[in-house]
């Protein structure tokens, strides 16, 4: 009877710890090298951080975000909700796309040089991308753009990019597979800070049901427990 109750609270223990939330740090650089400034590659971009390995679809987390990051010592600091950059006459800025809006700059619906008055919409934000356990599993796979890559390079693909921001923001998955966390900065050489994203997982129907049976196997075994202890009365 021992055995059946510390079986029980072992796989409780499991269940449990699928749903204990987990604390990333992703630094302003990690930008993966997307976007461009001035019509050259991202400057200075580090890889995309991992922030959650699925095992499998159908799988469902939580993510919120916490802390500041500067895109730059001209502009003030910001949240995972970034700022927006209005594109004045200065030849540089025209030239400029987050990387958010590369694969619109790639699909031409996008123009550059883009037009004074543009807004950079979500700079210095939290963005996200998912990518496959079969493309994650590459020994060329790197979390960054493609296009930072040598031609043998494997990276992630600009249209797989998302807006996570400072809001809770839900994701599941379609397959096993890695989902990436970034800044969505086109220049971040010269950037500081750090946010902490908090990713918690919300257990499927069946992990529920499995709490429920694993709680109420333990209730009855004890009431037995204590039942065969005292005895008939």
């Amino acid at each position: 009877m021992r055995f059946s109750t510390i079986s029980c609270l072992v796989i409780l223990t499991l269940i449990w710890s699928e749903m204990c939330p987990a604390d990333v740090v992703v630094s302003a650089g990690a930008t993966g090298g997307f976007g461009r400034y001035d019509d050259d590659v991202s400057e200075g971009g580090g890889d995309m951080v991992l922030g959650w390995d699925f095992s499998g679809p159908n799988q469902t987390i939580l993510i919120s975000a916490t802390g500041t990051i500067r895109i730059g010592p001209e502009f003030p600091s910001n949240g995972p909700g970034g700022v927006a950059i209005t594109v004045d006459n200065i030849s540089v800025l025209q030239q400029t796309y987050t990387p958010l809006e590369q694969q619109f700059v790639d699909s031409g619906v996008l123009t550059i040089p883009r037009p004074v008055g543009d807004s950079l919409s979500d700079t210095g934000a939290l963005i996200g991308a998912f990518v496959s356990s079969t493309t994650a599993s590459f020994s060329k796979f790197q979390p960054r753009d493609p296009d930072t890559l040598g031609l043998d390079g494997i990276g992630i693909a600009p249209q797989d990019l998302m807006l996570i921001g400072d809001g809770e923001f839900s994701f599941t998955s379609t397959e096993a597979g890695r989902l990436y966390l970034g800044i969505n900065d086109l220049f971040p050489s010269n950037n500081s800070g750090s946010f902490t994203v908090t990713i918690t997982a919300i257990p499927e129907p069946t992990s529920c049901f499995a709490l429920f049976l694993g709680c109420s196997a333990i209730v009855v075994r004890r009431k037995r427990e204590r039942l065969y202890a005292t005895g008939p009365v």
